[in-house]
């Protein structure tokens, strides 16, 4: 673990809070989308957390607080101290395609952001992200855009752009059009994507969340069910070839 203070904690959207951490020491390498630290809060326990940016000493964090370490996350104040051990994980080969569309809600925010930074002047990057309400969006579109992404929002209400989910709104963009499709979210949304984009095969690429304990491949925590892969070791990015037992698991 190296240790790191917290710089800055904002608001993002309804649910979503971003949080800049300043390292004391450097992490060992250049993480790479969509890699991901294991972030240690004083007192509770580590969990895995995707690294939006990373630019030599400052790491961001987009945290959605759905149990008690992230909660306590979404919350932490400008000065205290966590532990951050990375980048773990495999990178995508982001740098063999011209056109990049990722399809996104919820805590996926944090690969969309990856994404488009590590993209930007190098290839088209669209983002597809979807959301439940207007509430939910926030500055969302603003951040992204300025990463230098085509930003597209729908809402399962309509109160803000697209009506629909994500998925409907990858599908109107004309997803099969994209040489890599990354889908990164809740599992619900994961799913529904590889189930309608299954046409694209491992252009489409799913970013899937596991328990991670030790984030070295030795205690096998991370094993995503009915693939034998490790996602510390071999996501968590995965094509929909390597998936089909997960997807058959529920």
């Amino acid at each position: 673990m190296r240790p790191a203070r917290v710089v800055e904690r904002a608001r993002l959207a309804e649910g979503l809070a971003i949080v800049k951490l300043r390292l004391l020491e450097p992490l060992g390498e250049e993480p790479r989308p969509p890699q991901f630290a294991m972030v240690w809060v004083p007192g509770l326990e580590s969990v895995p957390m995707s690294i939006a940016s990373y630019d030599g000493e400052h790491l961001t964090l987009i945290v959605r607080p759905v149990g008690p370490t992230t909660r306590r996350l979404s919350e932490v104040r400008s000065g205290e101290v966590l532990g951050v051990k990375g980048p773990l994980g495999s990178p995508l080969p982001l740098d063999e395609h011209d056109e990049v569309l990722v399809v996104a809600g919820g805590s996926g925010i944090a690969v969309a952001h990856a994404v488009a930074r590590y993209l930007k002047g190098r290839s088209r990057c669209v983002i597809a992200y979807g959301a439940r309400s207007a509430s939910d969006v926030g500055a969302i579109p603003v951040v992204l855009e300025r990463l230098g992404a085509e930003v597209h929002v729908s809402t399962d209400d309509g109160s803000y752009g697209f009506k629909g989910t994500a998925v409907d709104l990858a599908e109107a963009l004309g997803a099969e059009r994209f040489s890599l499709v990354v889908a990164c979210g809740p599992e619900g949304m994961l799913r529904a994507t590889a189930r309608r984009l299954k046409g694209l095969g491992d252009r489409l690429v799913l970013v899937v969340e596991s328990m991670v304990k030790c984030g070295l491949g030795v205690c096998g925590s991370c094993e995503v069910p009915g693939t034998g892969l490790l996602l510390c070791r071999d996501g968590p990015g995965l094509p929909l070839s390597a998936l089909r037992g997960w997807l058959e698991v529920r």
